[in-house]
């Protein structure tokens, strides 16, 4: 009995206790589900928040995961690292370590220009930029010493030149002296000669006066003679030497024939040319034969039928238009032609000045002077080299340009030169005045070519 009561105990107690037991195991199962519950929503969250940093297909990729090697051998972590590698690129960058991607991107922009380049690439461009300016300042620097090298080379040349100058300079005052010294010598000469020659004056007047007394007695004597002997001359006229000498001088006033008439263009053709010293616009009269060319009772001579106007010269013949022509008495082949002042043996004489085109380039020079000389001979014509007696024609060109006036520093070529043109100049002005003076005929280019018939460079016109 009492052994039946204790196992009941017993067994009590063991239910007692596994009851105790499942109360607890039942409650740290409801308590450790709470806990578990709220880690997962804990855990959850933190997903969350990891998430907004990296996420875990991110975290698998090998560049981030270099960044996480190189994180934990600083002792960083992930973030730790980003941002200090942050700081440390925008310090060296933009340098302020507070900027962000918007700050970097914006002052990058503002530094390449707006290109949209990289920093790397325009680093190289500029560090190109800037060896290429290393090398022009190279050249230029090289330069820069061989130019002053020149510049000291000119420096002593030009002292070189000033000294041969200065001495240029003081012989030529040596020489201005001599002349000035010549010049006073020549002025006193000069006044004497002016005595002498007042002196001599006087008596050559005197002389004068009584050569003209003796020759007007002359000439008084002379026209009785000249009285006498018209007399003569009205007695021989009945003899019939009249007719002889009125022939020869009819054929003496022929100056050429009409060789050809061409019908309808009032132009005739003339046996006289160039070699006869034929021009343009020179005129003739037409007659029907020589001895129409007869004096009146008066000494007049009869008005040709036609007259006619050289318009084109040749060789041997020229061209002229007829200017008048008498009704019903037209010009025909065979026709004698006359002027009375034309004279195709006449030879004139001219002296030839100053700068000349000839080649017709527009520009004048002295050289060319040459050419208008040898037209000249062409024609028939005659150079004189000075204003003499029997100079018939003056023929000048443009007058020589004269430079202004060298500064005493010139070289002496340079001051020679520039006395000889002034030589030339004045040389000029005097053949003018004195041509002026003497009334005789001066010509420029053009008239020349118009009394030759010849254009520049010997072409006949």
């Amino acid at each position: 009995m009492a052994a039946r009561t204790s196992a009941g105990v017993g067994v009590g107690v063991t239910i007692t206790l596994l009851g105790v037991i499942s109360l607890t195991l039942f409650v740290l199962t409801i308590v450790f589900l709470s806990k578990s519950q709220s880690l997962q929503g804990e855990l959850r969250q933190l997903r969350t928040e990891t998430d907004s940093y990296i996420t875990t297909p991110e975290r698998n990729q090998d560049d981030v995961r270099r960044l996480r090697d190189a994180a934990g051998r600083a002792n960083q972590s992930l973030v730790a690292y980003l941002t200090s590698s942050m700081k440390n690129t925008m310090s060296r960058v933009t340098g302020a370590a507070s900027d962000g991607m918007e700050q970097f991107n914006s002052k990058l922009d503002a530094a390449l220009g707006g290109s949209g380049g990289n920093l790397l690439g325009a680093l190289r461009d500029r560090d190109s930029q800037i060896g290429t300016l290393q090398s022009q300042l190279t050249q230029a620097d090289a330069d820069r010493t061989t130019a002053l090298a020149n510049l000291a080379a000119e420096t002593e040349r030009t002292k070189q030149l000033n000294a041969s100058h200065q001495a240029t300079i003081a012989a030529m005052n040596s020489d201005i002296d001599k002349y000035k010294a010549e010049i006073k010598a020549y002025r006193q000469g000069t006044n004497q000669a002016k005595l002498e020659m007042s002196k001599h004056e006087g008596e050559l007047a005197r002389k004068f006066e009584d050569e003209r007394a003796a020759l007007n007695e002359n000439i008084t004597k002379l026209q009785r003679e000249s009285l006498i002997k018209d007399e003569t001359i009205a007695k021989l006229r009945g003899t019939g030497r009249t007719q002889s000498l009125s022939a020869k001088d009819e054929f003496a006033l022929v100056d050429g024939r009409v060789v050809g008439v061409e019908a309808g263009s009032n132009q005739v053709y003339i046996g006289l040319g160039e070699k006869d010293h034929v021009v343009l616009g020179l005129r003739f009269a037409v007659y029907n034969g020589g001895t129409s060319i007869q004096p009146d009772a008066s000494g007049n001579y009869p008005r040709g039928k036609a007259e006619l106007e050289v318009i084109r010269v040749g060789t041997d013949s020229s061209v002229a238009r007829i200017t008048s022509e008498t009704a019903g008495n037209p010009i025909v082949k065979g026709d004698v032609i006359a002027n009375a002042v034309y004279d195709p043996n006449k030879v004139y004489k001219f002296m030839v000045y100053g700068n000349f085109d000839s080649n017709g380039d527009g520009k004048s020079t002295a050289q060319e002077a040459e050419d208008v000389k040898a037209t000249i001979k062409a024609w028939g014509g005659q150079i004189a080299d000075d204003l003499v007696g029997d100079v018939d024609f003056l023929v000048l060109g443009s007058r020589p340009m004269m430079p202004p006036p060298p500064p005493s520093t010139a070289p002496i070529e340079v001051v020679r030169e520039w006395q000889r043109l002034d030589q030339i100049a004045r040389r000029y002005d005097e053949l003018l005045k004195e041509a002026q003076a003497t009334s005789m005929p001066i010509l420029n280019e053009n008239r020349l070519y118009t009394l030759t018939g010849k254009r520049a460079g010997l072409t006949a016109r």
